[in-house]
């Protein structure tokens, strides 16, 4: 084969590949968008109390991070309460010893009244996205996404957002940390993001939104006060595999 054959043929490889990369990640939002608006019309209800109902390890947890994360307020307490036990959740439910069942039943048995939707998708097969209707003080728009079935059901992400303030990125940040028990730095970290690489196949991130980000979201109501908001995040890690 000539040279320059054989670099117009792994030239012509390499833009596939990239083609085939960027169809995936396209394919994955396209899909998750299309279970989502399966569930917007679901009621939200007003804030709540702290979770009563929690699971020895999670309170556990949450306690623990909470004597990390100093408010100013009670009212800022509260919300870092609720942002302590989220990612605790988040911890918990993401390690592959927990079902999707087992995260329905905790947040049913904690009066979060989580809502399911199931579809399929002609992009990545069967999917389940979990909605709570009662969000802790605090938190709005907790969802957990799995893909698959019966045994072969994973997670794909889970999240929830985190009201604004001047100091929540870095409190989301802090939260994170304890929760994961990351002690090395993040994998990027810029002003208005920081992401840590789990190391088991899944990112955690905790990232400030901006207007651009919120104003065209198919399922959650915003207006521009929620410009800030905080968006707490575990995800697979599309780019590792």
């Amino acid at each position: 084969m000539k040279k320059s054959s054989f670099i117009i043929l792994v030239s012509g490889l390499l833009v596939l590949a990239a083609a085939v990369h960027a169809l995936r990640r396209h394919s994955a939002v396209t899909a998750q968008a299309h279970v989502e608006a399966a569930i917007l019309a679901a009621p939200v209800a007003p804030p709540r109390q702290i979770l009563t109902a929690q699971p020895v390890e999670i309170k556990a947890a949450a306690a623990r991070i909470a004597t990390k994360l100093p408010a100013k307020s009670k009212s800022r307490h509260v919300a870092l309460q609720s942002l302590a036990t989220m990612t605790s959740v988040m911890s918990e439910f993401g390690r592959n010893a927990h079902s999707m069942d087992d995260l329905v039943r905790f947040l049913d048995d904690s009066k979060s009244r989580p809502l399911v939707a199931k579809d399929v998708s002609p992009y990545v097969g069967e999917m389940d996205l979990i909605r709570t209707r009662s969000p802790l003080p605090g938190t709005r728009f907790f969802t957990a996404q799995y893909s698959g079935s019966g045994d072969e059901r994973v997670l794909s992400q889970m999240s929830f957002d985190l009201e604004a303030s001047p100091t929540a990125l870095s409190e989301a940040t802090q939260s994170l940390r304890e929760a994961f028990k990351v002690s090395g730095e993040p994998q990027m970290k810029s002003k208005d993001q920081v992401v840590f690489d789990l190391g088991n196949g899944y990112l955690a991130s905790a990232r400030k939104m901006t207007w651009d980000d919120l104003k065209d979201s198919p399922t959650n109501a915003y207006g521009k006060n929620d410009v800030g908001t905080i968006r707490v995040t575990m995800q697979m890690d599309q780019e590792g595999d």
